[in-house]
């Protein structure tokens, strides 16, 4: 169970698995390695018995030192200077319902 909403999450083997992570709002912790953070996401993943394909897209600040810096831990690196949190917010929801949408047909 989360303890955030207090909802059971489940994850379907066989099907590719998206992570969308919205790093300016919820920026990982300081001291911690971007690597060794995204492959503890996927262990998590892989842990709750899902064993394909993981993603993992973090909207990051216009910032070119920390997006290279997450891009070369693994991530998908998502970033618009100019529209902010709004829009941000707004493509992180079109973007998931496209994923969920692409998984349906597959």
């Amino acid at each position: 169970m989360s303890a955030i909403y207090n909802t059971q999450v489940i994850l379907h083997a066989g099907r590719k698995t998206c992570v969308f992570w919205d790093l300016e709002d919820y920026p990982i912790p300081d001291g911690v390695d971007p690597a060794s953070f995204y492959l503890n996401i996927k262990e998590a993943i892989k842990k709750l018995g899902c064993h394909e394909e993981v993603s993992i897209q973090a909207y990051v600040p216009d910032d070119d030192e920390l997006r290279r810096k997450y891009e070369d831990a693994g991530f998908i690196i998502k970033s618009d200077p100019h529209d902010g949190k709004d829009a941000r917010i707004c493509t992180m929801f079109v973007e998931l319902r496209c994923c969920g949408h692409l998984k349906i047909l597959n």
